[in-house]
């Protein structure tokens, strides 16, 4: 007499081994390579441009002449790098009661690919003499040199936003357009 549960504990190995054969036929596709060096980044470049933005503007309240002259700094670096299209977007939003006027400075890299990438940072501080906001502007310059000069798939967006300390006004704007 035939035991049929022999037979199904028999034909598990046999199942075992036909799916690893099946995976191993093929050989193991290389690796990816990136298009960027481990070291394009210039740390020393950012934090330079960190103490630039403090000594220069450190009075970077949302409407100020300071914050006005860091989003000038700003679109002048978008502008001297090639393959980045740079647009203003003005608007007024409210601070302290008060209807003031702002500014986002975006940078686009066209990509094959309409999805975007969005890399942002508040340009505007509220106090003196605002380091994180200087850092972050400055983070975002240097991103924008590095990625300028590679082949990129997506779409990618920079933009040095204002309003951070307004209820994030410049970042409010940005996602509604």
């Amino acid at each position: 007499m035939v035991d049929v549960r022999i037979y199904r504990a028999a034909f598990i190995p046999v199942v075992a081994v036909l799916i690893t054969v099946m995976f191993s036929i093929q050989d193991r596709p290389p690796p990816l390579t990136p298009s960027l060096a481990p070291d394009a980044f210039d740390s020393k470049g950012a934090y330079a441009t960190t103490l630039e933005i403090m000594r220069r503007a450190p009075d970077r309240r949302p409407g100020s002449s300071g914050d006005a002259a860091i989003a000038d700094l700003v679109e002048g670096r978008f502008q001297s790098l090639p393959g980045l299209e740079m647009t203003r977007d003005e608007f007024s939003s409210e601070v302290d009661g008060r209807k003031t006027p702002m500014t986002n400075v975006i940078g686009t890299l066209s990509g094959p690919s309409t999805r975007q990438v969005v890399l942002m940072a508040n340009r505007d501080a509220a106090g003196r003499p605002g380091a994180s906001t200087a850092a972050d502007t400055a983070t975002l310059l240097e991103l924008a040199k590095v990625l300028a000069g590679v082949r990129h798939d997506k779409t990618i967006v920079l933009v040095s936003a204002d309003g951070s300390t307004a209820d994030n006004a410049g970042a409010r704007r940005f996602a509604a357009d």
